[in-house]
């Protein structure tokens, strides 16, 4: 899997002198450069002006540097108990909620 980075260029100016004011230009985007992961990229967030990170499907959290274009950090969370909630077990939570709500209305109580 690639992370890739674009870059946006805009005509100039001067070759579009006889243009209407108030006309706009749209930029092009070309590869800037691109950056390897070993796996399917779930997550990207910016740390900063030229620091990005991000956390693949297995769980492996990296920092880069888009301006050097390199890895400054790279942790594995994959052998880590991390608290999370799957979506099915979230909803069934949902679910028993409902049923004790609605069973607590009928006995005059609340939850």
């Amino acid at each position: 899997c690639k992370l890739q980075f674009l870059r946006a260029s805009f005509q100039s100016t001067q070759n579009n002198a006889g243009s209407q004011h108030g006309s706009y230009e749209w930029p092009a985007f070309g590869l800037h450069d691109e950056f390897d992961s070993p796996a399917p990229i779930v997550a990207v967030e910016w740390l900063g002006e030229r620091s990005l990170a991000y956390l693949t499907l297995t769980n492996e959290f990296t920092v880069i540097d888009t301006v050097m274009m390199t890895m400054l950090e790279r942790l594995n969370f994959s052998g880590l108990k991390l608290v999370y909630a799957e979506f099915s077990l979230s909803r069934s939570s949902v679910n028993e909620f409902e049923i004790k709500n609605t069973e607590g209305k009928k006995n005059g109580r609340l939850c």
